[in-house]
């Protein structure tokens, strides 16, 4: 493993996070010694669109060129709008939920995991690929592909 990019390596473990971070309990309800917590998976619409993006960040990251040091500019894209939109998605959520049930509800950890899974994805994406390598710019991955069609 040592061959993959410190950066991509980020990448998937806070995406993994995102992904448990949906079924961690992000909203519990008590009223009259009754609790019952939802999980972003239960939420339906939203919960669903938080975990599909934290599941392609990672699948983007991991599927293609896997251990080429420097992330592609269409991948930085795409986990930049799919981490945004996680953690709007999941801000949002918060926000609505403090506010349909007031003092009633707690926030669960999957909640707040699911917040900083999505925000550090957006800043590893930021981060430069050569502070990853150590201050040493990423060298280009050879394509193999023209060599096999030769032989």
């Amino acid at each position: 493993m040592k061959d993959v990019s410190l950066q991509k390596m980020a990448i998937v473990v806070a995406s993994i996070i995102g992904v448990v971070a949906c079924f961690l309990p992000w909203v519990t309800v008590s009223i009259f010694g009754i609790s019952k917590s939802i999980n972003a998976v239960q939420m339906g619409g939203a919960g669903y669109l938080v975990l599909i993006s934290f599941i392609a960040i990672g699948a983007s990251t991991m599927l293609v060129k896997f251990k080429q040091p420097k992330l592609a500019k269409w991948q930085i894209a795409l986990n930049v709008v799919l981490g945004a939109i996680a953690a709007l998605v999941t801000i949002v959520n918060l926000d609505n939920a403090s506010s349909e049930v007031g003092s009633l509800a707690s926030f669960g950890a999957g909640i707040y995991l699911a917040i900083v899974a999505s925000v550090a994805i957006v800043i590893i994406c930021f981060i430069p690929s050569k502070v990853f390598l150590g201050g040493k710019a990423a060298k280009p991955v050879a394509d193999t592909s023209k060599e096999e069609k030769d032989k």
